[in-house]
């Protein structure tokens, strides 16, 4: 958490704020039983607070979705506007998917719509947040049919897992992390053609080549943390070598023929091990 956070946070009396050690505890109010709620129940106070009192308006919009705290044992949720304020790893899935044409790939983008973050950026066909009552594999189900109109017994059977990507990015203008763990997919959709449910989500759908793909993102088309998918795929599936390590994008600095960079081990403090931290 950062300083000024901690410092505006409405603190309620089930937390201990230890200023010399830097560490917040939740006071231990259950006994031993029922320990996930009385947890919960502390995280929800103060979050409620820092709504009503309008603390965090650049975050907090409002009540969301819960997600679950990874690696907490028992089922430990906060609200999904809270993670980066609490800096709590959250949970997501994206769907890449493809057909091939005369044996090359092509895939299916999709362009966010109007009135949701980073309008009118490319983006994986279907992705979303993993609320804390899902598995991995209900989100996809569930994003893939609102927004692809993927049929879900089809993309149940025929999506294969892929990697498992961390990374963080960094809100511009309140400078929070943002901490993830994205759990892959990829799904071949052969004569299936991805529409979008709701329009002020997802504008359009169109299908791309691998060199209209990579152009799109040198010129920072993607969404942030799409590219990271995308080469990610390329890497599996030998389009992209070592050898590729001369296409460099200007704005992020990072090399998309090298996703060897975004894969190696960062020192972060805590007992997380995240790998390196990309714009928003």
């Amino acid at each position: 958490m950062k300083d000024d956070t901690v410092f505006k946070m409405p603190w309620s009396d089930n937390f201990i704020k230890d200023d010399k050690s830097k560490c917040i505890r939740v006071k231990g109010t259950s006994n031993g039983e029922g320990t996930a709620n009385a947890v919960n129940a502390a995280f929800q106070e103060v979050i409620d607070a820092a709504i009503d009192s309008n603390i965090f308006p650049k975050v907090l919009h409002g009540h969301s979705e819960m997600y679950l705290i990874a690696r907490e044992q028992g089922l430990i949720t906060i609200e999904r506007f809270g993670t980066s304020l609490f800096g709590t790893l959250a949970r997501g899935v994206y769907l890449t998917g493809y057909k091939r044409v005369n044996g090359s790939f092509k895939f299916w983008v999709s362009r966010r719509g109007s009135k949701v973050l980073s309008p009118n950026k490319l983006d994986m066909t279907a992705a979303g947040g993993v609320r804390a009552d899902q598995t991995p594999l209900d989100c996809l189900l569930q994003e893939a049919s609102e927004e692809a109109s993927l049929d879900p017994e089809f993309v149940r059977k025929n999506a294969k897992k892929t990697d498992a990507i961390t990374y963080v990015t960094r809100h511009p203008d309140t400078e929070l992390l943002y901490s993830c763990i994205m759990y892959g997919y990829q799904l071949d959709l052969q004569d299936k053609i991805p529409k979008s449910g709701n329009v002020d989500e997802v504008a359009e759908f169109t299908l791309r080549s691998v060199e209209e793909v990579q152009a799109a993102m040198l010129h920072n088309g993607f969404r942030a943390g799409c590219s990271l998918f995308m080469i990610d795929f390329f890497m599996r599936h030998g389009i992209i070598t070592k050898e590729h390590k001369s296409m460099t994008n200007s704005r992020s600095g990072f090399t998309v023929g090298c996703l060897y960079l975004y894969h190696r081990r960062m020192k972060w403090k805590g007992r997380r091990r995240l790998d390196r931290v990309i714009p928003f």
